[in-house]
């Protein structure tokens, strides 16, 4: 599970690698730009039981970025296990609906985890603090559009996908300046 906080930083979050022989060392964190690398170490975590990462200065709200995780050992060679499935950051851009009236969200999902839900969840956060889930949308879909029935104020929205082992992967949160262009009903004349 990949996730973006405001800042742009990624936390990964993994199932922990079993240890039989008592020879666990680390567990190294890969990132690249490309889902073809070149990946590059971006961090470790010595405790088995640590099934986190927080990869600061990502820029993932900026761009995707792509990740896998390597388990090593102090055992005989070779003492680097095979990369974990590559995970990508959600990466999400929203802007104003041709014509207005509305919040036109588009995102890319280029690599899901084993085990990713069937559906992505759409999110907004307004009044500013309150996130509320207002759509989801099938994992074979990568836009949205919500009409905007606020007079006129600063809407954000992020998207999620969660996966079997209940880890959600959100994007990272973006927004505008939205208003409701509904013309008003005509008045009736009695």
């Amino acid at each position: 599970c990949a996730s973006v906080n405001v800042a742009g930083d990624v936390v990964l979050t993994w199932t922990p690698t079993t240890d039989p022989n008592g020879t666990f060392m680390e567990y190294r964190v890969f990132s690249a730009d490309l889902l073809a690398g070149p990946y590059v170490q971006v961090g470790t975590v010595a405790d088995i039981a640590e099934t986190t990462f927080l990869h600061a200065g990502a820029d993932a709200n900026a761009a995707v970025r792509y990740y896998h995780v390597v388990s090593v050992s102090t055992g005989p060679p070779p003492d680097l296990s095979l990369p974990s499935d590559t995970v990508a950051t959600l990466h999400l851009e929203v802007f104003q609906s041709v014509p207005p009236g509305s919040a036109a969200l588009a995102w890319s999902a280029p690599a899901m985890g084993a085990g990713a839900d069937d559906r992505f969840s759409v999110w907004m956060e307004y009044p500013i603090g309150t996130w509320t889930m207002i759509e989801e949308v099938s994992t074979s879909t990568f836009s949205y559009q919500h009409p905007i029935s606020i007079c006129e104020d600063t809407i954000t929205f992020r998207v999620g996908l969660s996966d079997d082992a209940g880890c959600i992967s959100f994007s990272g949160s973006s927004g505008d300046e939205f208003a409701d262009v509904t013309l008003p009903s005509p008045p009736d004349i009695f």
